[in-house]
């Protein structure tokens, strides 16, 4: 692999046995969510976002290095940039100096081989079977990688905590077997399903209202194709628009994600 002019690229990778191979340096410029599709990748990457925000957000209200999380890839202005992608990642030659976090669906992975084989170094792996298991549990692996204090940690499991529920029961990428439950017009009847517990508004505002989402507004993502800033309201739009009969990735926000793509390109 030809050595990188600026720095060497870090890798997250989630599979297999979870070990903490590298913690996140100091200096890293890009943090590269990387996984299969139907992995937890979705997960990975907002948790990467939160936790990339909480090591650099400074004392004094300033940060100590700027954070900007965005799946459009696009070139910016910040310190850290955190990404997401289902693409293997190539270094190259004169690259800013990366951080990739990566998920497969299972531990023996082709991709993850080819991702190996870059030579970008790896801090840890999760496989979707122990993100499964664990759930919010994994987040410790995070707190470690990234060195969170114990403050910052209860921001963000307190977060993702919402967040997590929200992802399942929101947006065209919610659990299939609610959209099923929603497209039949059988979300009050059995058989049950877990998105059938909460009060999804409620849920929302939550979220809304937590520590992290007040702290950095414009980094809480709606779990989305497009993945545009989350306003009150979208969930109750999208769990709508599936229940009406749109499909998986198909958009329902409309000029939302669509202004999110300008803001973001300008």
């Amino acid at each position: 692999m030809a050595r990188l002019a600026s720095a060497a690229v870090l890798l997250i990778a989630s599979v297999g046995a979870v070990e903490i191979l590298q913690k996140i340096p100091e200096d890293v410029e890009i943090i590269h969510s990387w996984g299969e599709k139907r992995s937890g990748s979705t997960f990975q990457f907002m948790a990467a976002c939160v936790a990339a925000n909480l090591k650099w957000r400074g004392g004094d209200g300033k940060p100590r290095r700027t954070v900007y999380c965005d799946v459009l890839h696009q070139e910016s202005n910040f310190d850290v940039q955190v990404t997401k992608s289902h693409m293997i990642p190539k270094p190259e030659e004169g690259e800013k100096k990366k951080i990739v976090i990566a998920s497969t669906v299972q531990e023996e992975s082709g991709k993850l081989q080819k991702v190996y084989a870059t030579g970008l170094p790896i801090s840890f792996r999760v496989t979707r079977q122990e993100l499964v298991a664990h759930s919010l549990g994994i987040l410790m692996y995070y707190a470690e990688a990234f060195g969170l204090s114990s403050e910052d940690q209860h921001v963000m499991r307190d977060f993702m905590k919402s967040w997590e529920i929200m992802r399942q029961c929101c947006g065209s990428q919610m659990s299939k077997n609610w959209r099923i439950k929603l497209q039949e017009g059988t979300r009050t009847t059995a058989p049950w399903h877990t998105c059938q517990m909460y009060d999804l508004d409620i849920v929302e505002d939550m979220l809304l209202d937590t520590d992290f989402a007040k702290a950095f507004p414009d980094q809480v993502f709606f779990p989305d194709k497009g993945y545009f800033p989350w306003k009150k309201g979208m969930c109750s739009r999208s769990v709508d628009a599936i229940a009406n009969g749109l499909n998986f990735n198909e958009d329902w926000a409309g000029e939302d994600n669509v202004a999110h793509k300008d803001n973001v390109t300008q």
